[in-house]
């Protein structure tokens, strides 16, 4: 995950550098586009299917702090994770992929 942003941080430094200053060539900065997007993009990938789904409460232990913490509310969301789970396929933490 930390490769994947380090790659979008490096995108504004490239275009400083290709556009904002003329150190690189045209050719170093599609180079260098290139690679970024392959990091970024494969990176981001890889972090959206291998990510595990949490409950709420899984996310509460993990040091995740929700602003309000009221019962109604948490229940409110806890059904409303279990919704959107439901909905995309996801059984037990998998998602059938």
């Amino acid at each position: 995950m930390r490769l994947t942003v380090l790659a979008w941080c490096l995108y504004p430094v490239v275009w400083i550098l290709a556009e904002g200053t003329g150190t690189i060539s045209s050719n170093g900065e599609a180079i260098f586009y290139t690679v970024l997007d392959v990091i970024a993009k494969t990176g981001f990938g890889f972090i959206i299917t291998t990510a595990k789904r949490n409950t709420l409460k899984q996310v509460q232990a993990a040091g995740f702090k929700l602003l309000n913490t009221e019962a109604a509310f948490l229940e409110k969301l806890e059904t409303a994770v279990k919704g959107v789970a439901a909905a995309v396929g996801v059984v037990n933490g998998s998602s059938g992929l």
